[in-house]
Protein backbone atom coordinates (compact mmCIF):
# COMPACT_ATOMS: atom_id res chain seq x y z
CA UNK A 1 0.00 0.00 0.00
CA UNK A 2 1.40 3.76 -1.10
CA UNK A 3 2.13 5.88 1.77
CA UNK A 4 1.30 9.71 1.41
CA UNK A 5 4.30 11.40 0.39
CA UNK A 6 4.72 15.81 2.05
CA UNK A 7 2.72 16.95 -0.92
CA UNK A 8 2.31 20.68 -2.19
CA UNK A 9 -0.30 21.64 -4.90
CA UNK A 10 0.79 24.79 -6.01
CA UNK A 11 -1.85 27.20 -8.40
CA UNK A 12 0.08 29.67 -10.45
CA UNK A 13 -2.41 32.07 -11.60
CA UNK A 14 -1.71 32.87 -15.78
CA UNK A 15 -5.03 34.88 -16.79
CA UNK A 16 -7.76 36.72 -14.75
CA UNK A 17 -7.48 39.35 -11.47
CA UNK A 18 -4.67 37.10 -9.67
CA UNK A 19 -2.51 36.79 -12.92
CA UNK A 20 0.74 36.19 -11.34
CA UNK A 21 0.06 35.59 -7.69
CA UNK A 22 1.57 31.72 -7.06
CA UNK A 23 -0.63 29.94 -4.12
CA UNK A 24 0.30 26.69 -1.99
CA UNK A 25 -1.85 24.47 -0.46
CA UNK A 26 -0.84 21.41 1.67
CA UNK A 27 -4.56 20.15 2.53
CA UNK A 28 -6.72 16.83 1.16
CA UNK A 29 -8.74 19.13 0.05
CA UNK A 30 -8.63 22.83 -1.91
CA UNK A 31 -12.26 24.20 -2.33
CA UNK A 32 -12.46 26.73 -5.50
CA UNK A 33 -14.93 29.80 -5.93
CA UNK A 34 -15.94 32.93 -4.59
CA UNK A 35 -17.55 31.91 -1.21
CA UNK A 36 -14.81 33.31 1.74
CA UNK A 37 -14.56 29.70 3.19
CA UNK A 38 -12.74 28.77 0.07
CA UNK A 39 -9.08 28.20 0.00
CA UNK A 40 -8.85 29.80 -3.58
CA UNK A 41 -10.91 32.55 -3.24
CA UNK A 42 -11.62 35.14 -6.10
CA UNK A 43 -13.18 38.17 -5.70
CA UNK A 44 -16.55 38.15 -4.61
CA UNK A 45 -17.60 40.68 -7.63
CA UNK A 46 -16.43 38.19 -9.99
CA UNK A 47 -20.03 36.28 -10.45
CA UNK A 48 -18.73 34.21 -13.78
CA UNK A 49 -17.49 32.28 -10.89
CA UNK A 50 -20.01 30.05 -8.28
CA UNK A 51 -19.84 30.53 -4.88
CA UNK A 52 -18.60 27.08 -4.82
CA UNK A 53 -16.97 26.12 -7.82
CA UNK A 54 -14.78 23.68 -7.77
CA UNK A 55 -12.76 21.38 -5.41
CA UNK A 56 -9.39 19.57 -5.58
CA UNK A 57 -8.52 16.38 -3.66
CA UNK A 58 -5.66 14.21 -3.01
CA UNK A 59 -5.96 10.85 -3.07
CA UNK A 60 -2.83 9.61 -1.54
CA UNK A 61 -0.18 10.83 -4.18
CA UNK A 62 -2.76 11.98 -6.46
CA UNK A 63 -5.00 15.12 -6.99
CA UNK A 64 -8.45 15.37 -8.72
CA UNK A 65 -10.84 18.10 -9.71
CA UNK A 66 -14.46 18.14 -9.27
CA UNK A 67 -16.39 20.42 -10.55
CA UNK A 68 -19.04 22.00 -8.78
CA UNK A 69 -19.93 24.96 -11.18
CA UNK A 70 -22.82 26.37 -13.28
CA UNK A 71 -20.39 27.43 -15.85
CA UNK A 72 -18.10 24.74 -15.75
CA UNK A 73 -14.53 23.72 -14.98
CA UNK A 74 -11.83 22.86 -17.95
CA UNK A 75 -8.96 21.29 -18.05
CA UNK A 76 -6.09 21.84 -20.73
CA UNK A 77 -9.25 23.26 -22.75
CA UNK A 78 -11.74 19.82 -21.87
CA UNK A 79 -14.99 20.86 -19.65
CA UNK A 80 -14.62 18.23 -17.10
CA UNK A 81 -16.92 16.79 -14.29
CA UNK A 82 -14.15 15.10 -12.60
CA UNK A 83 -10.69 14.09 -13.63
CA UNK A 84 -7.11 13.26 -12.30
CA UNK A 85 -4.69 16.04 -12.88
CA UNK A 86 -0.73 16.19 -13.27
CA UNK A 87 1.64 18.66 -12.83
CA UNK A 88 1.49 21.14 -15.98
CA UNK A 89 -2.27 21.34 -16.52
CA UNK A 90 -4.26 24.65 -17.02
CA UNK A 91 -7.28 24.59 -15.43
CA UNK A 92 -9.78 27.68 -16.76
CA UNK A 93 -12.93 28.44 -14.47
CA UNK A 94 -15.09 29.05 -17.22
CA UNK A 95 -14.01 29.11 -20.91
CA UNK A 96 -13.05 32.52 -20.91
CA UNK A 97 -12.54 33.03 -16.72
CA UNK A 98 -9.51 33.14 -14.54
CA UNK A 99 -6.74 30.34 -15.69
CA UNK A 100 -4.09 28.65 -13.25
CA UNK A 101 -1.39 26.54 -14.07
CA UNK A 102 -1.52 23.56 -11.83
CA UNK A 103 1.91 21.82 -10.52
CA UNK A 104 2.83 19.19 -7.50
CA UNK A 105 5.72 19.63 -5.73
CA UNK A 106 7.04 17.68 -2.59
CA UNK A 107 7.37 19.65 0.48
CA UNK A 108 9.47 18.80 3.45
CA UNK A 109 8.98 18.80 7.40
CA UNK A 110 11.98 20.18 9.26
CA UNK A 111 12.44 19.69 12.65
CA UNK A 112 13.10 23.61 14.19
CA UNK A 113 11.16 24.75 17.09
CA UNK A 114 8.28 27.17 17.48
CA UNK A 115 6.74 29.12 20.74
CA UNK A 116 3.70 30.89 20.16
CA UNK A 117 1.99 32.61 22.38
CA UNK A 118 -1.27 33.76 22.61
CA UNK A 119 -3.41 35.38 24.96
CA UNK A 120 -3.21 33.12 28.29
CA UNK A 121 -1.88 30.08 26.12
CA UNK A 122 1.41 28.93 25.12
CA UNK A 123 2.30 26.25 22.09
CA UNK A 124 4.88 24.59 21.34
CA UNK A 125 5.79 23.00 18.14
CA UNK A 126 8.83 20.47 17.10
CA UNK A 127 8.39 20.44 13.64
CA UNK A 128 7.18 23.29 10.55
CA UNK A 129 5.41 24.03 8.44
CA UNK A 130 2.25 24.59 10.82
CA UNK A 131 -0.71 26.27 9.50
CA UNK A 132 -2.46 28.92 11.18
CA UNK A 133 -6.59 29.39 10.93
CA UNK A 134 -9.77 29.11 12.33
CA UNK A 135 -10.85 25.56 11.05
CA UNK A 136 -10.55 22.60 13.49
CA UNK A 137 -8.01 21.00 11.44
CA UNK A 138 -5.33 23.88 11.79
CA UNK A 139 -1.93 23.34 13.89
CA UNK A 140 -2.78 26.74 15.72
CA UNK A 141 -6.47 27.48 15.94
CA UNK A 142 -7.40 30.83 16.63
CA UNK A 143 -10.87 31.47 17.07
CA UNK A 144 -10.57 35.28 16.05
CA UNK A 145 -13.27 37.24 14.15
CA UNK A 146 -10.67 38.36 11.21
CA UNK A 147 -9.12 35.30 10.60
CA UNK A 148 -9.56 32.84 7.33
CA UNK A 149 -10.32 29.38 8.05
CA UNK A 150 -6.61 28.45 6.67
CA UNK A 151 -4.40 31.88 7.13
CA UNK A 152 -1.20 31.24 7.28
CA UNK A 153 2.26 29.24 7.12
CA UNK A 154 4.80 29.69 9.25
CA UNK A 155 8.10 27.60 7.73
CA UNK A 156 11.53 27.37 7.82
CA UNK A 157 13.56 27.80 4.88
CA UNK A 158 17.28 28.86 3.99
CA UNK A 159 17.66 29.38 7.48
CA UNK A 160 15.26 31.67 8.49
CA UNK A 161 11.50 31.53 9.65
CA UNK A 162 9.07 32.46 7.06
CA UNK A 163 5.45 33.16 6.97
CA UNK A 164 3.05 32.91 3.77
CA UNK A 165 -0.49 34.44 3.54
CA UNK A 166 -3.01 31.95 2.41
CA UNK A 167 -5.78 33.77 2.41
CA UNK A 168 -5.46 34.78 -1.20
CA UNK A 169 -6.41 38.47 -0.62
CA UNK A 170 -2.83 39.32 0.89
CA UNK A 171 -4.44 40.03 4.58
CA UNK A 172 -1.25 39.45 6.22
CA UNK A 173 1.60 42.31 6.99
CA UNK A 174 5.01 42.58 8.54
CA UNK A 175 5.44 45.74 10.60
CA UNK A 176 2.97 47.46 8.18
CA UNK A 177 3.88 46.00 5.07
CA UNK A 178 1.92 43.74 3.22
CA UNK A 179 3.49 40.88 2.49
CA UNK A 180 2.45 39.58 -1.41
CA UNK A 181 4.80 36.34 -0.96
CA UNK A 182 6.68 34.36 1.43
CA UNK A 183 8.64 36.59 3.45
CA UNK A 184 11.42 35.98 6.32
CA UNK A 185 10.63 37.37 10.38
CA UNK A 186 13.67 38.81 12.07
CA UNK A 187 13.72 39.22 15.92
CA UNK A 188 11.82 42.45 16.39
CA UNK A 189 9.40 42.23 13.47
CA UNK A 190 5.49 42.74 14.26
CA UNK A 191 3.32 40.17 12.17
CA UNK A 192 -0.29 41.28 11.40
CA UNK A 193 -2.13 37.94 10.45
CA UNK A 194 -5.06 41.34 9.88
CA UNK A 195 -5.24 44.70 10.09
CA UNK A 196 -7.73 44.08 12.84
CA UNK A 197 -4.93 41.43 14.68
CA UNK A 198 -4.06 39.27 16.40
CA UNK A 199 -0.57 40.67 16.42
CA UNK A 200 2.68 38.97 17.44
CA UNK A 201 6.20 40.14 17.71
CA UNK A 202 8.83 37.54 16.48
CA UNK A 203 11.84 37.07 18.94
CA UNK A 204 14.87 35.50 18.72
CA UNK A 205 15.42 31.86 19.28
CA UNK A 206 11.16 31.04 17.06
CA UNK A 207 9.09 32.19 19.73
CA UNK A 208 6.37 34.92 18.71
CA UNK A 209 4.37 36.50 21.64
CA UNK A 210 0.70 38.77 20.83
CA UNK A 211 0.72 41.86 21.14
CA UNK A 212 -2.79 44.13 22.23
CA UNK A 213 -3.61 46.49 19.45
CA UNK A 214 -5.74 49.75 19.92
CA UNK A 215 -7.70 50.88 16.69
CA UNK A 216 -10.43 53.01 16.09
CA UNK A 217 -13.55 50.85 14.67
CA UNK A 218 -17.62 51.34 14.42
CA UNK A 219 -19.03 49.25 16.78
CA UNK A 220 -22.63 48.12 15.79
CA UNK A 221 -25.33 46.71 18.21
CA UNK A 222 -28.08 45.24 17.22
CA UNK A 223 -31.37 43.69 19.05
CA UNK A 224 -35.03 42.42 18.43
CA UNK A 225 -37.66 44.28 20.05
CA UNK A 226 -39.78 42.12 22.54
CA UNK A 227 -37.42 38.77 22.01
CA UNK A 228 -39.39 37.00 24.84
CA UNK A 229 -42.64 37.62 24.02
CA UNK A 230 -41.70 36.63 20.34
CA UNK A 231 -40.76 33.27 22.02
CA UNK A 232 -43.88 32.91 24.47
CA UNK A 233 -46.29 33.58 21.52
CA UNK A 234 -44.77 31.40 18.98
CA UNK A 235 -42.98 28.72 20.91
CA UNK A 236 -39.47 27.34 20.72
CA UNK A 237 -39.61 25.43 17.59
CA UNK A 238 -41.03 28.30 15.19
CA UNK A 239 -39.92 31.11 17.12
CA UNK A 240 -36.00 29.22 16.40
CA UNK A 241 -37.16 29.50 12.49
CA UNK A 242 -37.49 33.06 12.72
CA UNK A 243 -34.73 33.86 14.36
CA UNK A 244 -32.51 31.87 12.21
CA UNK A 245 -34.05 34.19 8.97
CA UNK A 246 -32.65 37.62 11.38
CA UNK A 247 -29.46 36.15 11.49
CA UNK A 248 -29.35 35.32 7.85
CA UNK A 249 -30.59 38.38 6.91
CA UNK A 250 -28.06 40.03 9.10
CA UNK A 251 -25.16 37.90 7.67
CA UNK A 252 -25.87 38.57 4.36
CA UNK A 253 -25.66 42.35 4.71
CA UNK A 254 -22.49 42.13 6.80
CA UNK A 255 -20.89 40.23 4.30
CA UNK A 256 -22.26 43.04 1.47
CA UNK A 257 -20.35 45.92 3.54
CA UNK A 258 -17.41 44.13 5.05
CA UNK A 259 -18.40 43.81 8.52
CA UNK A 260 -17.05 41.84 10.81
CA UNK A 261 -19.60 39.76 13.07
CA UNK A 262 -17.77 39.66 17.12
CA UNK A 263 -21.14 38.06 18.43
CA UNK A 264 -24.34 36.73 18.33
CA UNK A 265 -25.92 37.87 21.34
CA UNK A 266 -28.99 35.29 20.91
CA UNK A 267 -31.27 38.56 20.36
CA UNK A 268 -29.15 40.40 18.20
CA UNK A 269 -25.34 41.11 16.92
CA UNK A 270 -22.72 43.05 17.74
CA UNK A 271 -20.65 43.90 14.44
CA UNK A 272 -17.43 45.65 13.49
CA UNK A 273 -16.67 47.91 11.11
CA UNK A 274 -13.49 49.88 9.71
CA UNK A 275 -15.99 52.77 8.63
CA UNK A 276 -18.27 54.50 10.00
CA UNK A 277 -20.22 54.88 6.26
CA UNK A 278 -19.99 51.22 6.13
CA UNK A 279 -21.39 51.05 9.27
CA UNK A 280 -24.44 53.64 8.30
CA UNK A 281 -24.87 51.48 4.99
CA UNK A 282 -25.15 48.08 6.53
CA UNK A 283 -27.44 49.53 9.07
CA UNK A 284 -29.71 50.54 6.21
CA UNK A 285 -29.59 47.69 4.29
CA UNK A 286 -30.71 45.48 7.20
CA UNK A 287 -33.52 47.57 8.33
CA UNK A 288 -34.94 47.39 4.71
CA UNK A 289 -34.56 43.71 4.56
CA UNK A 290 -36.25 43.06 7.65
CA UNK A 291 -39.10 45.15 6.77
CA UNK A 292 -39.00 43.10 3.24
CA UNK A 293 -38.65 39.56 4.40
CA UNK A 294 -38.98 39.40 8.38
CA UNK A 295 -41.59 42.23 8.81
CA UNK A 296 -43.49 40.02 11.79
CA UNK A 297 -40.09 41.26 13.62
CA UNK A 298 -38.51 44.33 14.44
CA UNK A 299 -34.94 45.42 15.03
CA UNK A 300 -33.31 48.60 16.47
CA UNK A 301 -30.06 49.45 15.78
CA UNK A 302 -27.17 51.29 18.00
CA UNK A 303 -23.91 52.39 16.25
CA UNK A 304 -20.54 54.12 17.53
CA UNK A 305 -17.25 54.96 16.93
CA UNK A 306 -14.03 54.98 19.14
CA UNK A 307 -10.57 53.52 20.17
CA UNK A 308 -11.29 50.02 21.22
CA UNK A 309 -8.65 47.22 22.48
CA UNK A 310 -8.35 44.09 21.37
CA UNK A 311 -7.90 41.62 23.71
CA UNK A 312 -6.73 38.16 23.68
CA UNK A 313 -7.18 38.31 20.12
CA UNK A 314 -10.63 37.65 20.43
CA UNK A 315 -13.32 40.92 21.08
CA UNK A 316 -13.10 44.75 20.94
CA UNK A 317 -13.22 46.01 24.96
CA UNK A 318 -13.12 49.51 25.58
CA UNK A 319 -16.01 52.54 26.22
CA UNK A 320 -16.38 52.43 22.08
CA UNK A 321 -18.15 49.35 22.95
CA UNK A 322 -20.12 50.00 25.96
CA UNK A 323 -21.45 53.12 24.27
CA UNK A 324 -23.11 51.38 21.55
CA UNK A 325 -24.63 48.83 23.75
CA UNK A 326 -26.06 51.65 25.81
CA UNK A 327 -27.32 53.54 22.34
CA UNK A 328 -29.15 50.65 21.18
CA UNK A 329 -31.16 50.63 24.54
CA UNK A 330 -32.54 54.53 23.35
CA UNK A 331 -33.67 52.91 20.22
CA UNK A 332 -37.33 52.16 18.97
CA UNK A 333 -38.12 49.30 17.41
CA UNK A 334 -36.91 49.99 13.43
CA UNK A 335 -34.99 52.93 14.45
CA UNK A 336 -31.25 53.34 14.06
CA UNK A 337 -29.43 55.70 16.54
CA UNK A 338 -25.97 56.85 16.14
CA UNK A 339 -23.17 58.90 18.37
CA UNK A 340 -22.11 62.64 17.35
CA UNK A 341 -18.62 60.91 16.76
CA UNK A 342 -20.12 58.32 14.12
CA UNK A 343 -21.89 61.47 12.45
CA UNK A 344 -19.04 63.65 12.16
CA UNK A 345 -16.98 60.73 10.65
CA UNK A 346 -19.94 60.40 8.17
CA UNK A 347 -19.53 64.43 7.07
CA UNK A 348 -19.83 64.69 3.22
CA UNK A 349 -21.59 61.42 2.73
CA UNK A 350 -25.30 60.95 1.68
CA UNK A 351 -26.94 60.35 4.42
CA UNK A 352 -29.91 61.90 5.68
CA UNK A 353 -29.19 62.65 10.07
CA UNK A 354 -32.50 63.51 12.71
CA UNK A 355 -31.06 65.06 15.53
CA UNK A 356 -32.62 63.36 18.75
CA UNK A 357 -31.34 65.30 21.20
CA UNK A 358 -28.98 64.67 24.74
CA UNK A 359 -29.09 61.08 26.32
CA UNK A 360 -28.06 59.93 29.72
CA UNK A 361 -26.60 56.62 29.19
CA UNK A 362 -25.58 54.41 32.06
CA UNK A 363 -22.97 54.45 33.25
CA UNK A 364 -21.19 57.70 31.78
CA UNK A 365 -21.19 60.85 33.30
CA UNK A 366 -21.52 63.32 30.21
CA UNK A 367 -24.59 63.28 28.29
CA UNK A 368 -24.39 61.42 24.80
CA UNK A 369 -25.61 64.00 21.81
CA UNK A 370 -27.44 60.93 19.24
CA UNK A 371 -29.15 61.29 15.75
CA UNK A 372 -31.52 59.37 13.87
CA UNK A 373 -30.53 57.31 10.55
CA UNK A 374 -33.83 58.15 8.27
CA UNK A 375 -32.99 54.56 6.28
CA UNK A 376 -36.36 54.64 4.48
CA UNK A 377 -34.99 57.31 2.45
CA UNK A 378 -31.71 55.79 1.86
Amino acid sequence: MKQPLPLIAQMVHIHGPMKGEIQEFDRREIHIGRHPSCDLRFPKDLSVISRKHAVVVREVNRYKIIDTSANGTFVNGSRISETWLKSGDVIFFTPYGPQVSFFIREGETICVPLEIQYGPFLKSFAELPIVIGTRADCDLVLNHVSLSDRHAQIFFSQGAYMVKDLTGSNQIKINNHQITSPSPLHPGDRLFLTASGPAFEFMQGGSMAEITLEKNATIVFTDIVSSTRIIEHLGDKEARSIFQKHDQIIRDQLDKFGGYELQNLGDGFMLSFDTASSALRCAACIQKAMTEKLSTMSIRIGIHTGEVIIREGNQPFGQAVVKSARIVNQCNGGQILLSDVTRQLCCGANFTLKPKGEFALKGFDEPLALYELMWKGE
